[in-house]
């Protein structure tokens, strides 16, 4: 890719002004929080506006995390998280350093999954459990309460497969949350602490917004009708307000590059993208993913063991050549170990 356009070079490094949006966000969801926590609205209401607004914008932080924990929003990586501690603080939640770690599996073994034998090896930390799988969740009401509880699920998982590490940053992120937390409800009482935390768990459950999580990297033939791969793109119009978190083979192509600059990767490499099967619905996926019976959290690429140690890192994503254990082939790599360009080429 980068001998047909090495003009891509130039996308690479960060963007100071993805930095205006996160900290816009920060102040109004903290805002919402103290209007709710003095407003003494009814508890329906309160779940309500929890859902609709403060949803939509705890899922976007959530999102601008991935982002900024990548280093893409200041020139030295510090400052890139403890600006996602910050940026943590209206989650209510303390995340954003033990994502960095655990993203960092899911870039480098792409489709692995984590297991309690080999809890020092990479992996990719998104694919879901054992426990999470058809035997247990299946059929309407189970995948919907299983997406509801998505929060929950996905803060549990990494202790059950991984080991723990917990270095001064990882301190640091829960201190400066405990500490954000306690003032809120010092200040503005139980709700608004309430409101914050329900923000979250709904806008991460079932909520537009989550369509993302399974459009990147679950397989829907139903709504592609074409041929499978591991990592799809969404291009409507959810990204504006998700830091173009859509442009998802775009990002596992050239991880370097920031949010701002992925839509312009995709206008220079078109023949790389544009014939590659995608999503333009988050709602269509969530519909899709909750009545199919042939849909399930594992409905995704789960690359077996031996491919991860033949290639050392997923060369097989990026060329897209190699078969995983249930026949869906690859597309969308990463360029930690070592860069996409050397493979794409």
């Amino acid at each position: 890719m980068l001998k047909a356009h090495p003009e891509i070079q130039k996308l690479k490094g960060h963007d100071w002004r993805i930095a205006v949006p996160v900290t816009l966000s920060v102040f109004v969801q903290t805002a919402l929080a103290a209007w709710v926590g003095s407003s003494g609205m009814g508890w329906w209401l309160l779940v309500a506006l929890a859902w609709v607004v403060g949803g939509t914008l705890s899922h976007s932080l959530a999102i601008s995390l991935h982002e900024i924990t990548h280093g893409l929003v200041f020139p030295q990586l510090k400052h890139n998280l403890w600006f996602a501690i910050f940026a943590n603080l209206p989650q209510g939640f303390p995340v954003a350093i033990q994502y960095r770690r655990y993203h960092a599996g899911h870039h480098v073994r792409l489709g692995l999954p984590c297991t309690t034998k080999h809890r020092e090896r990479p992996c990719d930390i998104d694919i879901p459990g054992y426990y999470e799988g058809h035997h247990y969740v299946h059929g309407v009401v189970r995948k919907i309460l299983w997406i509801i509880l998505y929060t929950p699920i996905t803060a549990i998982r990494p202790g059950l497969t991984r080991a723990i590490d917990t270095d001064m940053l990882t301190v640091a992120n829960f201190a400066v949350q405990f500490l954000f937390d306690v003032a809120v409800w010092w200040m503005w009482g139980s709700r608004a602490l309430i409101f914050l935390m329900l923000s979250t768990v709904l806008g991460m459950g079932l909520h537009p917004i989550s369509g993302h999580i399974f459009s990147e990297h679950y397989v829907f033939e139903r709504i592609t009708g074409r041929p499978r791969q591991d990592t799809y793109s969404y291009y409507g119009s959810g990204n504006w307000i998700t830091y173009n978190v859509g442009y998802h083979v775009e990002h596992h192509d050239f991880p370097s590059i920031p949010c701002t600059r992925l839509p312009l990767l995709h206008k220079i490499a078109p023949e790389f993208y544009q014939d590659l099967p995608h999503h333009m619905s988050w709602c269509l996926i969530l519909w899709t993913f909750i009545t199919d019976p042939n849909m399930d959290p594992h409905s995704r690429t789960r690359r077996p063991p031996d491919v991860a140690k033949s290639t050392g890192s997923d060369k097989s994503a990026r060329h897209n050549v190699l078969p995983s254990e249930n026949g869906i082939r690859f597309r969308g790599g990463t360029e930690a170990t070592p860069g996409p360009e050397t493979y794409l080429e």
